[in-house]
């Protein structure tokens, strides 16, 4: 009766299949959620404190060149527009930083879904294998019975 495990470990394959596939997509939506909370952080958090930073920065240099009693005009204005430039640069490697780790974090997602979808397929595939395989027990089980059956008859 070897078909009968032979079923029973089929059945069992497309759980197991099954079972992973909920793990994958499981591990996918806590991947998003995590990236939401990252994107989330940045832009309440970590962004406007650096826009606030760099305001401070670029204010204390005008109050620096206005101590020192040098007109703000002309090699102190450049120093600002520099400034001003890498800063903003700053902010726009942020922004850039944070936007490609949540486009990763939906690709590592979505690779995670399509890895459980593999996993529940080939659950499928083992399950749909093990009926064949049952079918061929059967049939060689039979043949042994009838060739026993016709040799002593």
């Amino acid at each position: 009766m070897s078909f009968i495990s032979i079923l029973q470990g089929g059945k069992a394959a497309a759980k197991v299949g099954a079972y992973n596939n909920s793990l994958a997509q499981r591990d996918a939506a806590i991947t998003r959620q995590e990236q939401q909370r990252a994107v989330h952080f940045y832009e309440n958090v970590d962004k406007p404190r650096f826009e606030k930073s760099a305001e401070q920065i670029k204010d204390q240099l005008v109050v620096s060149y206005l101590n020192s009693g040098v007109t703000f005009s002309g090699t102190p204005i450049d120093a600002y527009m520099d400034q001003d430039y890498e800063l903003r640069t700053d902010a726009a490697i942020m922004d850039y930083n944070s936007e490609i780790g949540a486009a990763r974090a939906e690709n590592a997602a979505k690779l995670t879904e399509a890895r459980g979808m593999l996993a529940q397929w080939q659950g499928k595939l083992l399950k749909q294998q093990s009926y064949y395989d049952a079918g061929q027990s059967l049939l060689n089980t039979g043949m042994s019975v009838y060739g026993t059956v016709k040799g002593t008859g």
